[in-house]
């Protein structure tokens, strides 16, 4: 490749005939750098299709069409450290192509190339297929409201009546006009009411243009014909989202504490404005278990929308033979063109720790809320969403954390049964910046302690050790666990409960034996069994139910 590259600006992609047409010229080094002092050659060129009828599968005439592209007119131009500027003035309406040469020092040739439409009178030569559809073209990917579109009409008829609309969930506008040309140009002036898209549909009614001719191969030349085109008008929606930001009178806190949340929301032009706000404060590890992110209301309401209208034309059934294909006559190729839970729990752990619904802000755009903190030990996520009365949206997001200078965390079984014996404590965390010795003492309901009731340690900053305690499980219910921990002149609290399930042991037995009379068997209960939870199950077989049998437990 050369050692530089041409860039192109045209001035529009919709030139009008015998009015000039301005473009810019620039040559830079790959990493982007301006490359002044390169010559290059800049030429206009007409692409135009030559279009035949052909004899297909069955008899049927189908359309074939090769473009031609003509040399119109050029310039040579010497590229500077800014962008060079010319123009061309062309005569005939069309589809053109801006295509700019050069070579370096090494004799390496770069080509570039950009695309533009010339409307004005006369007949232009596009691309002819087999069914009944015409390519509209707009003058912009996007529009402002307020703005005015300009959609090309690729004709086929130098004159037609046309049908054009504007359509979406139903018909949004509508009116008839004449066309006069290849190249007719339809201005449609756009509203807010056209958020966020709009398609626009154009149809073309052409009468019979003479009397009954017929070509050689026996086709109606002078026949009723009709056209139809579609084009997605997108209109920007950016004066419907909302700028809005959350944020907390701190960046840390600790639990219990109050926190304070201010909520600002203003208008795309950044005015404040008056808004409704749904408010969350939401533990960040309840969020992270579902890679939960707030949805932006703005996306659901303002994103590009289907075209929900069917257009149907009949004559196209009956003005000619139509090809509705045959059994097998289905032709490859044509594809490229498509193309919480409950060891965490402290003794007031909430997932959420403000919830609002309706929050009003005032005409300065702001609210503020304040609330206490939970037990949570966590990041804090603050998430708002908005609506205004004209139906604007917005989001917000923020954090802050919960945190303590030394942290129990704790270090429980999921559940134990009667007659467990096992280890449970908690995991100490040190984020004091200093090393220190400290002390933890627990207390117990509901369970029985079997070891001392107090524990030292002497931990690192930043590091972590697992404090346990020997307890035994010897009644059922709700067993509460107390733990409190001091280190120097700091100190942190836990309260956890646990619960103390049933054993659910179950010892099955089968005696087979031949009665004649009677017979008598004995079962030898477990030594260790709970007597007062135990049961007695009984089932006999359907061969001991015999008339006058009986079965006695003593």
């Amino acid at each position: 490749p050369a050692d530089f590259y041409i860039g192109l600006k045209p001035s529009t992609t919709f030139a009008q005939a015998n009015k000039p047409f301005a473009f810019q010229m620039i040559t830079v080094s790959p990493d982007g750098k301006p490359l002044p002092d390169r010559g290059v050659k800049v030429k206009i060129v007409q692409r135009q299709w030559h279009s035949v009828r052909k004899a297909g599968i069955d008899g049927r005439y189908e359309w074939l069409s090769r473009y031609v592209d003509t040399p119109v007119d050029s310039v040579r131009l010497n590229s500077q450290g800014e962008p060079v500027s010319s123009s061309f003035t062309l005569k005939q309406a069309g589809y053109y192509l801006l295509r700019a040469e050069g070579r370096d020092p090494a004799g390496r040739k770069t080509v570039s190339e950009a695309t533009f439409y010339v409307t004005g009178s006369g007949y232009v030569a596009w691309e002819r297929e087999d069914d009944d559809r015409i390519e509209l073209v707009a003058d912009k990917s996007r529009y402002q409201p307020g703005e005015v579109a300009r959609v090309m009409v690729k004709s086929p008829f130098e004159k037609a009546r046309a049908l054009v609309t504007l359509e979406r969930e139903g018909i949004l506008w509508q009116q008839a006009m004449s066309l006069q040309g290849s190249t007719p140009t339809i201005e449609i002036p756009i509203t807010e009411s056209y958020l966020p898209n709009a398609f626009i549909s154009v149809i073309l009614l052409h009468g019979r243009s003479s009397s009954l001719v017929f070509s050689q191969e026996g086709e109606d030349i002078g026949r009723p014909a009709f056209k139809i085109g579609y084009a997605n008008l997108t209109v920007d929606a950016g004066s419907k989202h909302l700028q809005m930001t959350v944020k907390s009178d701190q960046e840390e806190y600790r639990p219990g504490e109050p926190v304070t949340v201010t909520v600002e929301v203003r208008d795309h032009k950044g005015r404040p404005t008056a808004a409704e706000v749904t408010l969350a404060v939401v533990d960040r590890g309840i969020l992270n278990l579902t890679r939960y992110e707030l949805p932006d209301p703005y996306l659901a309401f303002y994103s590009l929308r289907p075209l929900s209208v069917q257009t149907s034309e009949t004559r196209l059934h009956v003005v000619e033979q139509r090809n509705y294909g045959q059994k097998g006559e289905a032709r490859g190729g044509g594809g490229a063109d498509f193309g919480e839970r409950e060891t965490d729990l402290r003794k007031n752990f909430k997932s959420a720790a403000y919830w609002n619904p309706a929050l009003m802000t005032g005409t300065d755009g702001r609210a503020q809320v304040t609330f206490t903190l939970p037990d949570n030990l966590t990041s804090f996520k603050i998430m708002a969403v908005g609506q205004t009365l004209d139906a604007k949206f917005g989001k917000a997001a923020n954090e802050f954390n919960v945190r303590l200078p030394l942290l129990l965390q704790a270090a429980l079984p999921r559940f134990c049964r009667k007659g467990d014996q096992f280890e449970a404590g908690v995991v100490v965390h040190n984020y004091s910046g200093r090393k220190g010795k400290g002390t933890i003492k627990v207390e117990e309901s509901g369970i029985t302690l079997k070891g001392a009731k107090q524990a030292d340690f002497e931990l690192e900053n930043g590091d972590s050790r697992a404090v346990l305690f020997p307890f035994a499980a010897d009644q059922m219910g709700r067993a509460v666990l107390r733990f409190r921990c001091t280190m120097d002149d700091l100190s942190d609290g836990l309260e956890k409960t646990l619960t103390v399930q049933a054993p659910t042991v179950a010892e099955h037995t089968a005696v087979y034996k031949r009665v004649e009379q009677s017979v008598k068997e004995k079962l030898q209960p477990p030594a260790d069994v709970h007597s007062e939870l135990t049961t007695l199950e009984m089932t006999t077989a359907s061969s001991a139910g015999f008339r006058g049998a009986t079965v006695r437990v003593e």
